[in-house]
């Protein structure tokens, strides 16, 4: 029984709203067949699960109590791509029946490679407008990824690796398609070297060392580790400004580099040396103290 019931106490104003019934059957898009075990979930704020239900033996469901309001339905099922229902609309004392239908997945497999073969290891993003609907890993010694449960569509797959660059290919799937693509990364250039110290020889870690594209103004960099060595892969064919860098400074030393694709190049940097260091302890002179803040003044 629905029912609404409105107050008529004397300055009280409240009006009691009826929740809605829904009810309906989720099918197979192409065949009709009647799907068990499909998740329904009502959302509000495209996050939150107001109410929920799975499809029994026949097929069919039903959501009570639904309060009035606008919502979004998500309907979901293995092997079938989910569908999303936005805005979804209740009202009070609504009775909703539904027949929704669900189209069987698509499948993209993608095998990421390069001139030496297949690359693993590499970040693969399957992106549908602004909307990045999937992210995966490529395999060790295969280089594949799977996407499943697609919705019919166009993507974009955005591959990137940290040592072998980036690249990306658009990808249109029907209904329940399967299918296959390549993605080829194209070679890159690594430029490596050190840091040391001028005339002691001594390595320099923990300073920036970036390149800087003077094409489009585009950035790389790294951090020298504890031999003062360092490299910056997936360089693409250019001319670029390396800098060193250490803490706020625009650079300590500067060289111009012009590299081609499927090279390594060597450019190591002798900087001047100088600089305070030392350890912070407690007054007891055994326990260090982390994070202390150090500010040298010039008197006179």
């Amino acid at each position: 029984i629905l029912a609404t019931a409105t107050s008529s106490l004397p300055g009280v104003n409240f009006t009691l709203l009826s929740p809605a019934l829904i009810t309906g059957i989720v099918r197979d898009s192409i065949t009709t067949t009647p799907l068990a075990d499909a998740n329904l979930i009502l959302l509000v704020n495209d996050s939150d699960a107001s109410n929920s239900a799975v499809t029994d033996s026949a097929g069919a469901f039903e959501l009570s109590r639904v309060n009035p309001g606008t919502y979004s339905l998500a309907i979901s099922r293995t092997g079938y791509a989910k569908k999303i229902v936005d805005p979804y609309t209740v009202t009070t004392n609504q009775l909703k029946t539904e027949t929704i239908d669900l189209d069987p997945g698509a499948e993209l497999s993608i095998t990421v490679s390069n001139a030496n073969g297949a690359v693993d290891a590499a970040i693969v993003e399957l992106v549908q407008g602004t909307n990045v609907v999937d992210r995966q890993i490529s395999a060790e010694v295969t280089g594949l990824v799977e996407f499943k449960e697609l919705a019919a569509g166009t993507y974009t797959v955005k591959v990137s690796h940290l040592v072998h660059g980036k690249a990306e290919t658009s990808v249109t799937l029907a209904v329940a398609e399967s299918k296959s693509e390549i993605v080829t990364l194209a070679p890159t250039v690594a430029i490596e070297g050190t840091v040391t110290a001028q005339g002691s020889g001594t390595p320099v870690q923990a300073v920036r060392v970036m390149a800087l594209a003077q094409s489009d103004g585009s950035t790389l960099e790294c951090v020298t580790d504890e031999t003062g060595a360092y490299v910056i892969y997936a360089l693409p064919t250019g001319t670029y400004a390396l800098f060193v860098q250490s803490g706020g400074s625009t650079g300590i030393a500067r060289r111009d580099v012009t590299v081609v694709a499927g090279n390594t190049y060597t450019e190591s940097f002798v900087i001047p040396a100088g600089g305070i260091s030392g350890r912070f302890f407690k007054n007891n002179g055994t326990d260090a103290v982390d994070y202390a803040s150090v500010s040298l003044i010039k008197n006179g």
